[in-house]
């Protein structure tokens, strides 16, 4: 019997020393994103890992409305034009 290992997944990477930060934590209405890199788009993620949310970015100085999202814990992933990402968890009160 042979065995032939096969990398059949491929992550990208994943920017962890971009600088970063979301503001206020916990939010009410509107979430603000403060990063040092060029960022695409925003997808929020509910607890169990469900993608609730995504929008295109077109601002220097991002806002994300939150204001529908139900009362809880949250992801939120940023994806930068070179295709790295971050993520930062918030709660929505």
């Amino acid at each position: 019997m042979q065995l032939n290992a096969v990398n059949s997944l491929e992550v990208k990477s994943v920017e962890i020393d971009g600088g970063f930060s979301v503001y206020p934590n916990p939010v009410k209405e509107l979430l603000y994103v403060k990063a040092s890199g060029d960022i695409s788009e925003f997808h929020i993620y509910n607890f169990v890992g469900q993608k609730i949310h995504s929008e295109k970015n077109t601002s220097k100085t991002p806002q994300l409305n939150v204001a529908h999202l139900p009362s809880g814990n949250y992801m939120l992933q940023l994806i930068y034009k070179n295709g790295n990402s971050s993520s930062v968890r918030f709660i929505k009160e």
